[in-house]
């Protein structure tokens, strides 16, 4: 028995464009999302920020205050020492912030980076800040021992005793080696933080021994 199968004159144009169809399509960007790693908090010394801030606002409002040029006294010196005392605070914080380099999170989304730390205000590039990825270069982990001396160990201090922690830290250096944030963290959680960290920046990881 012989089959015969008929097919129309536009067979070869019909695989041809199939064809080109799908060496056309483009495959769909991957959905990278958002990625957020958290660490230890940050130090920050609040507590010797406001106690300075009393003594500073104080140091400022007494001499006024004896010179008994407004009526109301009461109400304006203790505006004044308030005002006084924010602004102290304020400053303080402002200055470590600038000065410390460690963050408690960071969140990774395709707009770039963005670090956090917790501070009593919220203040940009202090509590909150962005990083654009261009200007990381490496991510670096390293171990680093923080010493804990006490004052009687100055008498007979052996160096081969030392009392201490090892601190597990991941920093995002620049071009030229600049730390730009570093992170505390455990070691448990030191080389996923640094892997996932560097994988989704798309930089080189570095482990310094």
């Amino acid at each position: 028995m012989l089959l015969v199968v008929f097919m129309n004159d536009t067979w070869w144009e019909d695989e041809q464009s199939d064809g080109s169809s799908q060496k056309g399509l483009k495959t769909p960007p991957k959905d990278t999302g958002t990625m957020i790693l958290k660490a230890n908090k940050a130090q920050g010394n609040f507590l010797m920020f406001m106690v300075i801030s009393m003594f500073a606002s104080g140091f400022i409002t007494n001499p006024v205050s004896e010179m008994e040029l407004f009526p109301q006294e009461n109400v304006f010196y203790y505006s004044l020492f308030a005002l006084l005392f924010l602004a102290c605070f304020i400053i303080l914080s402002s200055i470590w912030g600038r000065l410390d380099k460690q963050w408690t999170s960071i969140t990774v989304d395709d707009d770039g980076a963005y670090l956090q730390r917790h501070l009593p205000l919220k203040i940009n590039s202090y509590s909150h800040k962005q990083i654009k990825p261009e200007t990381i270069d490496v991510v670096i982990m390293e171990k680093v021992f923080v010493e804990i001396r006490n004052d009687d160990d100055d008498i007979g201090y052996n160096s081969s005793n030392r009392d201490g922690y090892w601190d597990y830290r991941v920093e995002m250096l620049d071009k030229n080696n600049k730390t730009l944030a570093f992170f505390s963290l455990e070691s448990e959680g030191w080389r996923t933080f640094a892997t996932r960290l560097s994988e989704r920046l798309e930089k080189q990881l570095i482990e310094e021994k």
